[in-house]
């Protein structure tokens, strides 16, 4: 017989019986394998410690340790797992073949060895045991490749409702793959709330068309820290059924690689000194604010702003403190302008009337109070882009969905004044003003790289006038801007000198026509130009924050003077005084009215207080609070201007109104305009049926006068009975009238 080569399969032989060993060995050898032969289980053991064999034949039956404890034992020696076995013996009975297998056997066989069969069935076993370490190699190489890359699989035979999920998913996600943790609705609990529905959603849009979906998701590990992971799946559909029967997908924790995206993106995006967004993203950020800009039709304001003279501080004290400077720089202009949440014209300085003040009616003059204005807010860009570094000591903010020109003044304005503060750099105090450019869209440039220009050259210009000044690119602006600064100047000394007076007009009950209220009325009596109304102030005194001073003045001088007339006799004449929006929204309206009562010692049934249906509407739960205390004082509350603003029946219920005052614009076209009659009609109709007075303002004419009462409405105000008169000239005209017995209806009407 030939020598066998040396790579031929080594077949380890273990059987006690000698003849059976030398069949063995002669049947192998003739079929290619090299053999060896051992008589016991323990003699097997020894020899496979030292090198394992590429399959062992083992009998059954022995002497000392039998066949199934060998099998066992060799099962557990390092590598033993893959090691092909083949146990023989005579026995048939199952309990036998099923104990071989319970022990660890690859294969099953009988004697008598039928000797032409044995070498095909050895070479089948060694093939499988080949495929299975093959397979059990690349599962190993698969598993170690996904901890690495940090991916894991899993798969759902719908049908069946079997989910198999890979290892590397429970490491993931830091769960163990228990029996309560095995389900689809416990993998889906791990995934953050705020993306659990968008997940949920593109999960089961694949059940149904079987497309990839491909989302990036966040989820909370049991210890409470967060993971990002990519998720893919797709699903298989059965083409009759249209039902998916397979889903597979993977997962991949990418926290890492977002980390480092996030990181490159800070560096390419943000400026390293004060960590503000830079140029490039400050252009991305404009770009996307015109194209917005567009669709909606309103402006866009870009500024430019220069440090004056810092590179003095820079050269003399050092780039160190140049750059914490910078910083501080940075972190005021931040707080003027709180990206998201806009620059407030509350209680804020910035303060502007939005609206257009009460057109004046016959020559008269605009009586709008002067607290009767709702603060609005001057809106920024969204996110912290809204304030760029471009580079030394120039910064850039975008304000977008500006309504006019007046809203860029205010933030300009603001960021001067706040930059003017000193600031304390290494226990040194540093003073740095700036010069503002500012270009609108689109007036000024419909592009990015043309507003940025001319932003810079109206920066310039700021510098040559002066420094610590803002300008904008076009001069008409600039100058209506300096024409309100001497104007709002004129207007602090005015509230320091106290250079408002309070002119009354009387409200005039239809029944009677006698007068049974004054409503205080104010106006500024300028040194320069004379008697003001408010039309010809009251958004610089919004725009300033003077309105608060002048709102608070005009309540308790109003207070004050119903009190002298009640002193005087004049029957305790109800004052009526109007409050703003910004008096309701700083939340100390009633602590401003029981001081004014106090200090006047006004009976508090003599002042009723006015608020714009507009305000309660926005404001329905304060104004609800604020109301109920304030009829609990003694104080009676009205809305004016009631008509335009769409309250509820339901609030007008709550609220408990003494009064609705109609909105003048509706008085105005009656009775000749068919829907704003049927409109104040259907007023008067529904605050009665509330058990509520009606006032009709702006009466002008004998024609709404007639219509008025027809309806059943019960007082006016209007320049058919009287205009605002100074208070001796008011008191003299209501005296005059009680001495007669006559009434201003009555006089009115005759005239």
């Amino acid at each position: 017989m030939t020598a066998l080569p040396q790579d031929a399969p080594l077949v380890l032989v273990v059987d006690d019986d000698e003849d059976s060993r030398r069949l063995l060995e002669l049947v192998l050898k003739r079929n290619q394998f090299r053999v060896l032969s051992v008589p016991t289980g323990e003699a097997a053991i020894d020899y496979a410690r030292q090198q394992l064999p590429a399959l062992v034949l083992l009998d059954v039956l022995m002497p000392g340790l039998d066949g199934f404890e060998t099998c066992r034992a060799l099962r557990g020696l390092p590598g033993g797992e893959h090691l092909p076995i083949v146990m023989l013996t005579t026995l048939e009975d199952d309990e036998s073949i099923d104990r071989a297998y319970r022990v660890g056997a690859t294969d099953f066989a009988t004697k008598p060895i039928q000797a032409r069969l044995l070498g095909q069935r050895l070479r089948y076993v060694l093939r499988a045991s080949h495929a299975m370490r093959r397979l059990a190699l690349s599962e190993a190489r698969l598993a170690s490749a996904q901890r690495i890359a940090e991916l894991a699989h899993w798969d759902w035979d719908i049908e069946n409702n079997i989910i198999t999920w890979s290892e590397e998913l429970w490491r993931i996600l830091g769960m163990t793959p228990d029996q309560d943790s095995m389900s689809l609705t416990a993998v889906l609990q791990r995934v953050h709330p705020e993306d659990r529905e968008k997940t949920e959603r593109e999960f089961l849009q694949t059940l149904k068309t079987g497309k990839l979906y491909d989302l990036a998701v966040r989820v909370i590990l049991p210890d409470g820290s967060e993971r990002t992971l990519n998720s893919q799946a797709m699903a298989r559909i059965n083409p009759i059924t249209r039902r998916a029967v397979y889903m597979q997908g993977t997962v991949q924790d990418i926290t890492a690689r977002r980390r480092y995206e996030e990181r490159i993106r800070h560096l390419a995006y943000y400026d390293s000194v004060t960590t503000l967004p830079n140029r490039v993203l400050f252009k991305e950020q404009l770009s996307n604010a015109l194209v917005r800009a567009q669709r909606s039709a309103h402006l866009v304001g870009v500024m430019f702003i220069d440090l004056d003279r810092f590179k003095r501080i820079n050269d003399s004290m050092g780039h160190s403190v140049g750059d914490a400077l910078l910083r501080a720089v940075a972190a005021r202009l931040s707080n003027c302008l709180r990206g998201g949440d806009a620059v407030s014209r509350g209680s804020d300085p910035a303060l502007r009337n939005n609206e257009k003040q009460n057109a004046r009616v016959r020559g008269a003059p605009d009586d709008t109070p002067a607290t009767a204005a709702e603060p609005v807010t001057v809106k920024v860009a969204e996110g912290a882009a809204t304030l760029a570094r471009q580079g030394g000591d120039e910064f850039t903010v975008l304000l977008s969905e500006i309504k006019d020109s007046n809203d860029a003044a205010v933030v300009a304005r603001r960021i001067i004044e706040a930059l003017v503060q000193p600031v304390q750099i290494d226990q040194q105090e540093l003073v740095v003003t700036a010069s503002v450019g500012v270009a609108l869209y689109p007036q000024d440039g419909e592009d990015v790289d043309t507003l940025l220009r001319n932003a810079d050259a109206a920066m310039y210009h700021a510098k040559e006038a002066g420094r610590n000044n803002f300008q904008f690119y076009a001069r008409a602006l600039n100058i209506a801007v300096a024409e309100k600064l001497e104007l709002e100047q004129r207007l602090r000394t005015a509230v320091r000198r106290e250079e408002f007076v309070l002119h009354y007009q009387p409200v005039i009950d239809l029944v009677s026509g006698r007068c049974v209220a004054a409503e205080a009325l104010l106006r500024w009596q300028d040194t320069r130009q004379g008697l003001l109304f408010p039309s010809d102030f009251l958004s610089v005194a919004e725009e300033s924050g003077l309105i608060a001073q002048i709102g608070n003045w005009t309540l308790t001088q109003a207070c004050k003077q119903a009190k002298q007339w009640e002193k005087a006799g004049l029957n305790a004449l109800p004052i009526v005084v109007n409050i703003s929006g910004l008096h309701l929204k700083q939340r100390n309206v009633y602590h401003m009215i029981s001081r004014a009562l106090e200090a006047s010692r006004l009976d508090p049934r003599h002042l009723e207080i006015e608020v714009s249906e507009r305000i309660i509407t926005k404001e329905i739960a304060f104004a609800l609070n604020v109301f109920g205390r304030l009829h609990q004082l003694g104080v009676r509350v009205a809305v004016k201007d009631y008509g335009t603003a769409y309250s509820s029946l339901l609030d007008l219920r709550r609220l408990s109104l003494d009064a609705v005052k109609i909105d003048p614009a509706l008085i105005r076209e009656v009775p000749h305009n068919a829907d704003y009659t049927a409109i104040v009609g259907a007023i008067i109709a529904l605050a009665h049926r509330l058990g509520t007075r009606v006032v009709a303002p702006a009466v002008e004419t004998r024609e709404q006068l007639e219509f008025l009462k027809a309806q059943g409405c019960d007082e006016i105000q209007g320049y058919l009975v009287s205009k605002p008169l100074p208070a001796n000239e008011f008191e003299q005209q209501v005296r005059a009238l009680v001495d007669r017995s006559g009434t201003m209806l009555a006089d009115s009407a005759r005239g």
